[in-house]
């Protein structure tokens, strides 16, 4: 998945540099957007402010496993 289908998927996107991103991080009821979305060295690295796990946000993004 692109970084493009993947902003897609969340809400209130805000894009702070060419490839630095925030959002609502969908593992948590979240206000004000705590995820941050970042693409270093061509790959995405996804952190809630919350504490929200990798895991528990990919899950929420609807690509991880329903288990």
């Amino acid at each position: 998945m692109n970084i493009d289908e993947l902003l897609k998927r969340l809400a209130d996107v805000q894009q702070l540099e060419p490839n630095r991103f925030r959002a609502l991080c969908p593992a948590h009821p979240d206000r004000v957007p705590s995820l941050s979305i970042s693409i270093v060295d061509g790959e995405v690295i996804l952190d809630c402010f919350a504490g929200c796990s990798h895991e528990k946000i990919i899950r929420a993004i609807g690509l991880g496993k329903s288990n």
